[in-house]
């Protein structure tokens, strides 16, 4: 018989066989003592999905869809991408509803491959969603942090200026190849007890962790005062564990690790 286990006699096989099982009990042993108890995950059901809202620009009104594809970069429903649109400053600097309380008045959605903008008396304006590479790479400046976005043209920036009746604006757009905002990067800027305990979701086949609460209230958007009245919005923010998809109707369940 070749090999080595060929050219040893019978006591010496059984000391090796020995030494192979205490061995192999020690390294369980360690796995054992290394993960700890394990902790059974149960499902504790807190709700249901009744409306999901995709916000393309910032500050600007949502679109309300019937399901939705949770990506690592947020809420994805055809072209329609969640936050993807910014209105910056000359300068890069974002711009909201709290400096220009007019955005929320914007409607915006998708229709074959365009953004699609409309407001007030203003003509609907459309801008592709794959824009030319020849338009230029803005740096933008988001809550203290610096990303970038492809100028969306002028037409669009003087469409917003007129609108908002304000200094010079311009749109910008988030592509995938550009680095985006890190969420972890404001969890300094929040407290753990501004809210609730909740630490991780499941809505559908999508898992997510809670990150931190949102530092105060805030009151509805005026467009959605139907909705809510007068009462104010609590939200928290989630980091996706699990990408998937949601959809209206959804049960939503906390895990509660025990």
């Amino acid at each position: 018989m070749s090999g080595p286990w060929g050219a040893a006699g019978p006591a010496r096989q059984g000391w090796l066989w020995g030494a192979a099982a205490l061995l192999a009990l020690g390294a369980l042993l360690g796995a054992w003592r290394w993960a700890g108890p394990r902790r059974r995950r149960r499902l504790q059901r807190v709700g249901t999905v009744l409306r999901l809202f995709v916000y393309p620009v910032k500050s600007c009104r949502g679109v309300s869809v019937r399901r939705a594809q949770v990506t690592p970069m947020g809420l994805r429903s055809g072209d329609l991408r969640d936050r993807f649109w910014l209105v910056v400053r000359e300068d890069g600097h974002m711009v909201t509803a709290r400096q220009e309380p007019r955005l929320v008045l914007v409607s915006a959605d998708c229709e074959n491959g365009h953004l699609i903008l409309e407001a007030g008396d203003m003509e609907r304006i459309s801008v592709p969603v794959n824009l030319p590479k020849k338009n230029p790479i803005r740096n933008c400046r988001v809550f203290g942090q610096d990303i970038q976005g492809r100028d969306c043209g002028d037409e669009v920036a003087q469409w917003i200026t007129t609108f908002l009746n304000s200094e010079p604006c311009r749109l910008v757009h988030f592509e995938p190849s550009m680095v985006p905002r890190k969420s972890k990067d404001t969890i300094a800027l929040f407290r753990n007890t501004d809210e609730d305990t909740w630490e991780d979701i499941l809505i559908g086949d999508v898992e997510m962790k809670g990150t931190v609460c949102c530092g105060s209230y805030r009151l509805c958007d005026p467009s959605e005062k139907h909705i809510y009245k007068t009462s104010p919005l609590f939200g928290k923010y989630f980091a996706v564990d699990k990408t998937g998809t949601i959809q209206v109707g959804d049960p939503v369940y906390k895990i509660v690790w025990e």
